[in-house]
């Protein structure tokens, strides 16, 4: 009896440490590019029919426009359902409230009011309590799509061009003032950016002669 006992636990399976990483965690690890995107870069990527292999110019270059302040939520929030969460929660993206004019009404529904003529990208920090502006451009760009790539943000859009609007990714990692820009040798016409309205706002707010905006 007792060598059957020796023989069943020296036989048991051991439980290798990796085996117990959360799902989250495996996530974490996940380093990201845009040959293997995330969902949300790779849903825009697609939309578009981009890949990787169509960003053949890469250029980074200091930003001057960063800035801190802290962070004052609005109550009722009509941008609260727009912002896009790191893996912990305790940061998230704003692209939206700063460019699009947004209020909430007392019945609950969200009302598009018009754009700022200026684009810009946030991360706040909900442990800091601080708001921090980390791209901003004028009417030359657009932002439509955001993600974290581990702590680094990661945003796609179109920068205006004298021939279109070219596809383009910004990435910014953290604690760094430079900023890295790779653009497609692709041209789109306003009619045709749509990624924005037809996907990522569209179960948030619905805005009318979209493309009119550009």
């Amino acid at each position: 009896m007792v060598f059957t006992v020796i023989y069943f636990v020296a036989c048991a399976p051991v439980n290798d440490p990796d085996d117990q990483k959360t799902e989250a965690e495996a996530t974490q690890e996940t380093i990201f590019t845009l040959h293997m995107p995330d969902e949300r870069i790779g849903r825009w990527l697609e939309y578009y029919g981009l890949s990787a292999e169509d960003f053949s110019h890469a250029d980074t270059f200091e930003s001057g426009q960063t800035f801190s302040m802290e962070y004052r939520p609005e109550s009722p929030d009509p941008y609260q359902n727009l912002y896009i969460y790191s893996q912990d929660s305790a940061k998230f993206i704003d692209m939206d409230s700063y460019s699009m004019l947004l209020e909430k009404e007392p019945g609950g529904e969200i009302v598009f009011r018009g754009w700022n003529v200026d684009r810009e990208v946030a991360l706040i920090d909900l442990d800091a309590n601080q708001r921090k502006r980390i791209f901003f451009c004028g009417t030359p760009c657009i932002y439509e799509e955001a993600s974290f790539w581990g702590e680094k943000v990661v945003v796609a859009g179109f920068v205006d061009d004298n021939n279109g609007y070219q596809p383009a990714i910004w990435m910014r990692e953290p604690g760094q003032t430079s900023l890295t820009i790779k653009m497609a040798d692709l041209f789109f016409s306003p009619a045709e950016i749509d990624y924005l309205q037809e996907v990522r706002v569209k179960n948030v707010v619905e805005i009318d002669s979209f493309a009119s905006v550009y």
